[in-house]
């Protein structure tokens, strides 16, 4: 599994996982964890304090567990979740990565600004920023799963990479992911 691709998409209800590689058929699934979702459950402060992240970070890491195991060489984010998140970031918008550390950093931002601060600082819908302490919990979570310590965020989405692989192969797409992730891995 060493070359495996998995792309993420933390939604505000559920988050969808897509796992190719080499070596192994192409899965997908999804998961009833989501930042909206996970803020409704744990977060009565705004900011949140650190108590209601630990619980965010805690139910993230279960729900995630249930995800497809991966040992990915690749991690893409999509979405408007992981894109948002590197607003929070200088650097992290410089490169469009979003390390371990990084989602750590965030979270530390982010407890310290209530919504409409964090919106206005980081160009951030005022709703998504309520929500992004719990994506950020899941992305950390998301990143311990795999096993690796950064991933990539795309502002492309996983139907974006349907579209593509049904454009390239509108009948067997489904039996070519491998080969087609491979040509469009950076």
């Amino acid at each position: 599994m060493a070359g495996e691709l998995v792309v993420v998409d933390v939604g505000g209800g559920s988050s969808e996982f897509v796992a190719v590689g080499p070596d192994r058929a192409p899965v997908a699934a999804g998961l009833r964890l989501g930042s909206a979702s996970l803020t409704a459950a744990h977060v009565t402060h705004d900011p949140p304090t650190r108590d209601e992240v630990e619980r965010m970070l805690a139910a993230a890491r279960e729900a995630v567990a249930a995800a497809p195991p991966a040992r990915p060489r690749d991690l893409v984010a999509v979405g408007g979740t992981a894109s948002n998140l590197v607003r929070v970031l200088p650097a992290a918008a410089l490169d469009r990565t979003l390390t371990r550390r990084r989602v750590a950093e965030a979270i530390a931002i982010l407890l310290t600004e209530p919504a409409a601060l964090a919106a206005e600082r980081h160009a951030v819908n005022p709703t998504r920023a309520r929500l992004l302490p719990a994506g950020a919990a899941i992305m950390a979570a998301v990143l311990e799963h795999v096993g690796i310590d950064r991933l990539r965020v795309s502002e492309a989405g996983i139907r974006e990479g349907t579209v593509l692989a049904t454009l390239h192969d509108p009948i067997g797409w489904r039996d070519r992911l491998p080969v087609l992730a491979r040509g469009w891995v950076v």
